[in-house]
């Protein structure tokens, strides 16, 4: 089966996109694995590091004097958190196979027919952290007239994952800063929070304050 692709780019991928949009745009393609179901699952050393900082919290509520009632409900909101991510790491999977994809998550299996989908986009970008700047991948699987379907990235599936993914349903590749801009060019691939990420820091600060003053309040 021909790909139709640059045999130059990784997995014969359409059109690789660069920085300031530079390249041919890719054409909608679903040239899509031809072959046997794969199966990818979350990263199973991030589960063990998300569960043993869960345990660590626990230790911490249960042992130390905390001081102000506060402080208990924003560490038992982190230890929600942590919880609900290591479910999703022991329950995520993705299976590809020659019909399309499907995905299952806390929130249930969904499956996608690959006549059903646009061209998948594979969004590389940079993430500061204190011990530098470290590659991103996110992987977004998107549905027909620009519609978000869902997204897979190497915070929760390693990076390797990710990569294969995407040479397996043959996603365009960017490597844009801003993710407005990827989604000007490929509605359907970002999500609002992920477009405006001060906005959404600020947002969950705030949101988080409010709901544990209204907590304490109530407790006392």
């Amino acid at each position: 089966m021909s790909t139709g692709g640059d045999p130059s780019e990784p997995y014969g991928a359409v059109g690789r996109e660069r920085n300031g949009g530079e390249g041919t745009r890719a054409p909608r393609s679903l040239q899509w694995h031809p072959g046997g179901p794969v199966v990818v699952r979350p990263n199973k050393f991030l589960t063990a590091g998300y569960l043993l900082a869960a345990v660590v919290l626990v230790v911490v509520l249960l042992t130390q004097d905390l001081g102000l009632p506060f402080v208990w409900w924003l560490l038992g909101a982190l230890l929600v958190f942590l919880l609900i991510v290591v479910a999703e790491t022991l329950v995520g999977e993705v299976r590809v196979d020659n019909l399309g994809i499907t995905r299952r998550s806390l929130r249930g299996t969904r499956s996608y027919g690959r006549e059903d989908l646009d061209l998948p986009v594979l969004h590389t970008y940079m993430r500061s952290s204190r011990s530098g700047r470290h590659p991103v991948l996110r992987l977004t699987i998107r549905r027909l007239s620009g519609r978000y379907g869902f997204q897979l990235t190497s915070d929760l599936y390693s990076a390797d994952t990710v990569d294969r993914l995407a040479g397996l349903v043959n996603a365009v590749r960017v490597s844009d800063p801003r993710p407005a801009d990827v989604e000007a060019r490929y509605p359907g691939s970002t999500r609002p929070w992920q477009r405006h990420p001060v906005l959404f820091v600020i947002t969950v600060m705030v949101v988080t304050v409010v709901v544990s003053m209204v907590a304490v309040t109530v407790s006392v």
